[in-house]
C-alpha cells in the first residue's frame, strides 16, 4: 500500500502539506482515495459490495454454511445497495444535530497511537455494532476490530459501549502511548 502513495490524489497532496481542497474534485465528498480517483462513488460502491459478499460467501463455506452461487453476486449486491440507500436516505433529528461536518483525522505526536471508535444501531434487527481503530502518529492501521451485539440500546449507551470496547480492547495492550 505505501507504493501507492506516489498517486497525486488530493488526499496525498493535502497530507504533503500543500494547500489544496482534500474533498475528492468529483463527489465533493470525503478525501479522495487512489481507487476513488479511478471509480465514481457509485461504482466504487458496488466494486465494495460485490468483494464484501464474495468474502461473505468464502467463510461460509469455509464454515460448512450453505452458501449463494457466485453468478447471483452482482445482482444481491446491487440490490442490497438499493435497499442500504432507501433505508438509510432520512436522517433524524438527532442524526441532523451530531453532524456537523466530515470529521477530520489528526495524527497523534510521534510515538504514540490514537484510538477512534464508533458504534452503530440497528433497531430494525436489535443489534449494535461497535469498531476501534488504532493508527500510529503516520496514520497507518495498527490494529482494528468490529463486532455485533444482539441488544437494543439509545444512542448514548451504544456510543458508551464503543468507547469501553477501545478501552479494554487487548489489542492495546501492546501500545503503551496511546491517545
Amino acid at each position: 500500500m505505501a507504493c501507492l502513495s506516489w498517486i497525486p490524489t488530493v488526499s496525498n497532496l493535502y497530507y504533503r502539506k500543500i494547500p489544496v481542497d482534500d474533498r475528492c474534485p468529483s463527489c465533493r465528498g470525503w478525501g479522495e482515495l487512489m481507487i476513488h480517483s479511478f471509480l465514481k462513488v457509485d461504482e466504487l460502491e458496488l466494486l465494495c459490495t460485490i468483494l464484501w459478499r464474495v468474502w461473505f460467501i468464502r467463510n461460509a463455506g469455509l464454515h460448512g454454511k450453505q452458501q449463494m452461487d457466485i453468478s447471483d453476486v452482482v445482482d444481491w449486491a446491487t440490490n442490497f445497495l438499493v435497499e442500504y440507500k432507501n433505508s438509510s436516505s432520512g436522517e433524524s433529528v438527532v442524526q441532523r444535530q451530531i453532524r456537523g461536518g466530515p470529521a477530520k483525522w489528526s495524527p497523534p505526536c510521534p510515538g504514540v497511537y490514537k484510538i477512534n471508535c464508533n458504534a452503530a444501531i440497528d433497531s430494525k434487527n436489535s443489534q449494535i455494532g461497535v469498531g476501534i481503530v488504532i493508527k500510529d502518529s503516520y496514520g497507518a492501521v495498527m490494529a482494528s476490530s468490529s463486532q455485533v451485539f444482539a441488544a437494543a440500546y439509545n444512542t448514548q449507551i451504544t456510543e458508551a459501549m464503543g468507547l469501553l470496547r477501545a478501552i479494554l480492547s487487548p489489542m492495546i495492550v501492546a501500545c503503551f502511548h496511546v491517545l
